[in-house]
């Protein structure tokens, strides 16, 4: 368990692009996000404007997933590729919170400064509940979280 879960680790913390999904009455909604992990991977930070669907998605229905993984469009990728699935709920940040994890998007993200500066930029918290770790496309762990 300790090997898939520096795997997880090494995910989150090595790339920095990932595809959130929320949901609505009309189904899924899949979107790329950049985010990165604050103080553990417990929490995920992402920013984004509150004009969005993928905004009213989570406003609507707190939990959400979001997909990393490391293919790289090769035949490779078929056996070595992983690809972790965290899910968990989102919640919208504010005060000292929202400036805390706006540096820690900011600091792996600075091109997002004006994005994360916008007045109507919700700066967005996913406390982690469960890790799915797929690799091989066929070996898959999952992983708790204990809050």
């Amino acid at each position: 368990m300790e090997r898939q879960i520096g795997t997880a680790e090494k995910l989150i913390r090595n790339h920095f692009v990932g595809v959130l999904a929320t949901c609505s009455k009309r189904g899924p909604y899949t979107t790329l996000v950049a985010f990165a992990p604050f103080k553990s991977i417990e929490t995920i930070v992402f920013a984004t404007l509150r004009n969005t669907r993928k905004y009213d998605n989570m406003k609507k229905n707190v939990k959400v997933s979001l997909l990393v993984d490391s293919r790289r469009n090769v035949p490779e990728d078929f056996k070595d590729a992983s690809a972790l699935t965290i899910l968990g709920t989102v919640r919208e940040s504010t005060g000292k919170e929202r400036k805390k994890l706006a540096g820690a998007l900011l600091l792996r993200h600075p091109h997002l400064e004006e994005l994360v500066n916008d007045p109507d930029c919700a700066v967005m918290a996913l406390d982690v509940q469960r890790f799915v770790l797929a690799s091989r496309f066929q070996e898959v762990v999952e992983m708790e979280i204990k809050r």
